[in-house]
């Protein structure tokens, strides 16, 4: 993927978000009960385009930064989820225009349901700005993998330069697990693979029991379609990246 195509990609969610705000302020002059969570619904928008509109400068400047396809991809996937929770806020503003009672009743707790989902976006799409900006700064020109230990890099590497880079240590590993749920959990609390499989036991605790899931036959695959051995956890997995989990 071609970093100007994310670009396009992520502008276009970011003018969508622009229409929805106008659409938002425009139905809380007519549905004043509103306000509350239209302001709530507002504030995460313009959060949220305000990362988009850094990221898509980011691309737009990158011909001489060679962006790992993962990291594109990965912010056009989110980006495609924040487009649709946007078209949901505006087809519910249009079906609550001017109904008092119907807000009160269903309205509010959707608009703050689609605000939670908002907010776990922007949250993901956080997490990459952090690791967009490290690949900027360091002005990489040529293959930037290596930094994100996508190669089969030594463990010695891998742990200098976790211990150098201090915004790769605070983000978050993303799950996708088998239900198409993204789960954000801390690098510090998954950093080896019996911890990660207790992470995802909790995060199937509450869940029909799931024989495969429960026994541990799973796989769980990195953000370049790769399958992340148990026994060489510890040598390849670096904070900020998407996992997906696989039965």
């Amino acid at each position: 993927m071609e970093p100007l195509s994310a670009a396009a990609t992520v502008m276009q969610v970011a003018e969508t978000i622009t229409s929805v705000i106008g659409a938002a302020i425009t139905f809380v002059r007519n549905v004043r009960s509103a306000r509350q969570e239209i302001i709530a619904i507002k504030k995460e928008l313009s959060s949220l385009q305000a990362v988009l509109e850094i990221l898509a400068d980011d691309f737009h400047n990158a011909d001489k930064i060679n962006f790992p396809d993962s990291v594109l991809e990965q912010v056009v996937n989110v980006a495609a989820d924040c487009q649709n929770v946007a078209n949901q806020i505006a087809s519910l503003i249009r079906a609550q225009q001017g109904s008092h009672v119907s807000w009160k009743l269903s309205g509010k707790e959707d608009m703050e349901r689609l605000r939670e989902d908002l907010e776990r976006h922007k949250a993901t799409l956080s997490v990459t700005l952090d690791l967009v900006s490290v690949i900027v700064l360091k002005d990489i020109k040529h293959n930037t993998e290596d930094i994100l230990q996508y190669t089969s890099a030594t463990k010695d590497n891998t742990a200098q330069l976790r211990a150098n880079t201090t915004i790769f240590n605070t983000a978050p590993i993303t799950l996708r697990d088998i239900e198409g749920r993204r789960c954000l959990i801390p690098f510090s609390a998954c950093r080896t693979w019996t911890e990660m499989s207790e992470a995802i036991q909790q995060l199937y605790a509450r869940l029909p029991q799931n024989y495969d899931v429960q026994s541990g036959n799973y796989e769980l695959i990195g953000p370049s379609g790769e399958i992340i051995l148990p026994a060489f956890w510890e040598s390849f997995v670096l904070p900020g990246w998407e996992m997906t989990l696989k039965t």
